[in-house]
């Protein structure tokens, strides 16, 4: 399971410029102005503990890494012959990546597709516990187990 990340080329949307413009900030001003842009672009204040984990990060390294990512472009031409099987986990209230999520579990053959209610960008991975076990004939590689913290 990777967090995180979609197959497809990054769309030029809000969002993207919103990273991009944030962490090209943040080589001048530090880091604060990556969480800065990303709490106007959501409208809303990082908790502390989160931003003070965010803050740890290095701007140099996370603009090269964002970098490489919208240079990458799409990871697969055909997703359709992917053979592993993919659990694909998106809040509900992520709308920014909503339909290239069901989009993705449509062409794999193997996906399934869960979207956590109530949750937001941040939510899901923090709350909810993936059980792996062993892929059957009829069985997801992959389970969701236990409750979402509330």
């Amino acid at each position: 399971m990777i967090g995180g990340q979609q197959p497809y080329a990054w769309p030029d949307s809000a969002l993207t410029r919103a990273v991009t413009e944030g962490l090209a900030a943040a080589q001048a001003r530090g880091i604060e102005a990556t969480v800065q842009a990303l709490e106007r672009f959501w409208d809303l204040r990082v908790p502390e503990a989160r931003r003070r984990h965010y803050l740890d990060n290095d701007p140099v390294a996370l603009e090269a890494a964002w970098r490489t990512v919208l240079a990458e472009g799409a990871i697969s031409d055909d997703l359709g012959s992917w053979q592993v099987p993919c659990l694909i986990l998106l809040e509900a209230a992520d709308t920014d990546f909503l339909d290239l999520a069901r989009q993705a579990a449509s062409e794999i053959p193997n996906a399934e597709f869960i979207s956590v209610q109530e949750r937001d960008h941040y939510g899901a991975l923090r709350r909810v516990r993936v059980r792996r076990r062993p892929p059957g004939p009829s069985q997801p590689a992959a389970t969701v187990a236990g409750r979402l913290a509330r």
